[in-house]
């Protein structure tokens, strides 16, 4: 497998670190948060940002636009989940489920739910259908930074900063079981979406890689200089990618588990820290954030 890669457009319209991304209300249009208390929307054709925005009170870590609903949820750095109505360009309700800043929001329709993470070492079930919480989980005394579900949507995976990955099943929510994952905070997780496998990373600059049938350990590699912050899959093709306050991203191979390629600031990548990932099924452009302000659109080709 052969990688290459360009950079299509770099986005600079926020004046501040910039923490969140999501898919937008058009396969060509996508949303970004940052500590600049903004909410922007951007066009990948135009590489510009579009006439929607929204102002907050209060920095913005997380996001997560569904459109079935036209909603856009969005964490902040209060602890707070606004819940914004794309349609009416208006937010219809603020939920304060969280006393701290809110990492991570995803949400899944076959469970009906959205679920939040917070530095406060909670996380949070939330109805779909009118917002209420259905369960709040005391995770730890630390932050739970990042959550992922499982391809068949069993299993609840939790990043948290007391260097344990803490796993939960979707029916009651209750914990199954915790694994210590790395030697300093586990920062990301992600479900490999065909195979039966997890990833973690943590702020140690290790990727590891758990069998999800027993979630043992089947292979731990320093990946980075530095925490990693983020871990993307493609959406079609069996590579994934990591994102590190090293100020780099690396492309590897999800079978081998093999780097293809890194993108750093010799490739005109970001100047700072690299703080959050996503990968559009757009023309599968892989979009990341930084300390430095800004969004970068990468190209990458597989031959």
């Amino acid at each position: 497998m052969v990688i290459t890669v360009s950079k299509k457009a770099q986005l600079t319209g926020h004046s501040g670190s910039v923490y969140a991304l999501s898919k937008g209300r058009n396969e060509h249009l996508f949303f970004s948060g940052s500590s600049d208390c903004f909410i922007a929307e951007w066009d990948y054709n135009k590489s510009e940002s579009q006439p929607f925005s929204i102002k907050t009170d209060t920095p913005i870590y997380s996001l997560a636009y569904i459109p079935e609903k036209e909603i856009l949820l969005a964490g902040n750095g209060n602890g707070g989940i606004h819940i914004i109505s794309i349609k009416e360009k208006k937010e219809i309700k603020l939920l304060q489920n969280h006393k701290a800043p809110v990492f991570d929001i995803i949400y899944n329709l076959e469970l009906k739910c959205f679920i939040s993470a917070g530095s406060d070492g909670l996380i949070s079930i939330n109805s779909l259908d009118d917002f209420t919480c259905k369960k709040i989980i005391p995770v730890s005394n630390y932050k739970v930074r990042n959550i992922a579900i499982s391809p068949d949507k069993t299993i609840i995976a939790a990043a948290v900063g007391d260097c344990t990955i803490r796993l939960y099943e979707t029916e009651s929510f209750n914990e199954i079981k915790q694994i210590y994952a790395h030697n300093m905070s586990v920062n990301c997780v992600c479900f490999h979406p065909k195979n039966k496998y997890l990833l973690s990373g943590g702020k140690d600059g290790f990727l590891n890689v758990w069998n999800t049938e027993n979630f043992e350990l089947i292979k731990s590699l320093p990946a980075h200089n530095f925490a990693l912050y983020g871990i993307s899959f493609h959406p079609t093709e069996n590579i994934f990618a990591t994102a590190s306050r090293d100020k780099s991203i690396k492309i590897w191979d999800a079978k081998k588990i093999e780097v293809l390629a890194k993108l750093d600031t010799k490739k005109g990548g970001h100047v700072n820290s690299v703080n959050r990932i996503f990968w559009s099924e757009y023309n599968h452009y892989l979009i990341s954030t930084g300390d430095d302000k800004s969004i970068i659109i990468w190209q990458i080709n597989i031959s």
